[in-house]
């Protein structure tokens, strides 16, 4: 399996994990998004007791919050989502991009991380600032302690 492009300022926090594959998912999604569930858990390193929300993105502002506890092992789609935030442990967070930016946000303090698809539409639509204010509104989080990181596109 390939190894994730990972951003040097988000891999000093050793309680996140994070990272991008560039030529695609190490596991194989159709259009419809019919996934095995045990095949991507495990290419992606997680076990049983995480659990992956994956936005399916639309080139909106809407932010998705997984706030509580959430099933153990649970794989959830989530549509017309183009980014997420969490503070829960063993929660992963996913967003498929191709000429769109996945941005990386985490607040060290609240331990809270989001993830957003920003293509020019998100981006117009200030997708990343409505995640940050969610972040704010959900958790606690101040913008000044939020760090953020651009993946490729």
């Amino acid at each position: 399996m390939d190894k994730p492009l990972q951003s040097k300022l988000l891999s000093q926090f050793p309680e996140i994990n994070q990272g991008t594959y560039v030529y695609g998912p190490p596991f194989k999604v159709n259009v419809k998004f019919n996934i095995n569930q045990n095949k991507l858990f495990k290419s992606l390193g997680l076990t049983g007791k995480d659990s992956l929300f994956i936005g399916l993105q639309e080139h909106t502002d809407n932010v998705f919050v997984v706030k509580n506890k959430t099933k153990i092992g649970e794989l959830k789609m989530i549509p017309n989502t183009d980014a997420l935030a969490t503070n829960q442990k063993s929660v992963y967070l996913a967003v498929y991009t191709a000429d769109c930016l996945p941005v990386f946000i985490y607040d060290p303090i609240e331990k809270v991380i989001a993830i957003a698809h920003a293509g020019w539409k998100g981006v117009l639509n200030k997708i990343v600032i409505k995640a940050i204010e969610k972040m704010e509104k959900e958790f606690g989080s101040n913008r000044k302690d939020v760090l953020i990181s651009v993946g490729p596109s």
